[in-house]
């Protein structure tokens, strides 16, 4: 019987992928389980994730320009400061996932789940789009505006889409 670190006799926790800095340009991760790697500030510009598992991966810094990763999850990842212009994050699972100060210029990203509220301030979210629709030049918000909720989509209860718009420091919806 093999000895464990936790002493209960399970297998011990595999090592964690460390590619922090590294050039993983147009690299093919598709279905890959990268789960917990720490891939700071590496380049994975056109790569594709496309269903890989990528649960609590770090991409903080991480250059994501046209990289795909429809269907992954990314479920509690970091990516705090990324570069994902044009990546595509369409079927992701982005629970928990922080996207502060993260560059999604021409993103495409799923529909939303979360409130507004939950969305990082600091997230460049212009012109971002989600799947089906064509970009159009709309006015920017201001990082306190994504915080506040102000004309950021957020699903209600019955799923269905609405705006929210704060007024009087109450939030109202709109169909």
């Amino acid at each position: 019987m093999t000895r464990s670190n936790d002493g209960n006799g399970s297998p011990p926790a595999p090592p964690k992928a460390d590619w922090r800095g590294a050039n993983l340009q147009n690299v093919n991760f598709a279905g890959v389980s990268l789960e917990g790697a720490d891939m700071r500030a590496s380049d994975l510009s056109g790569a594709n994730f496309t269903s890989a598992s990528l649960r609590y991966v770090d991409l903080r810094g991480a250059k994501l320009v046209g990289t795909t990763f429809q269907n992954a999850s990314l479920y509690g990842a970091k990516l705090q400061g990324a570069e994902a212009y044009h990546a595509d994050f369409r079927g992701c699972d982005m629970r928990h996932a922080n996207l502060g100060g993260a560059y999604l210029e021409g993103a495409m990203l799923p529909p939303p789940t979360v409130s507004p509220g939950d969305l990082a301030e600091s997230a460049a979210l212009n012109h971002a789009s989600e799947p089906g629709q064509k970009q159009k030049p709309q006015a920017e918000h201001s990082p306190g505006d994504l915080a506040e909720g102000k004309g950021v989509a957020a699903r209600n209860e019955q799923g269905q889409g609405q705006k929210t718009h704060q007024r009087n420091g109450h939030r109202q919806g709109i169909s």
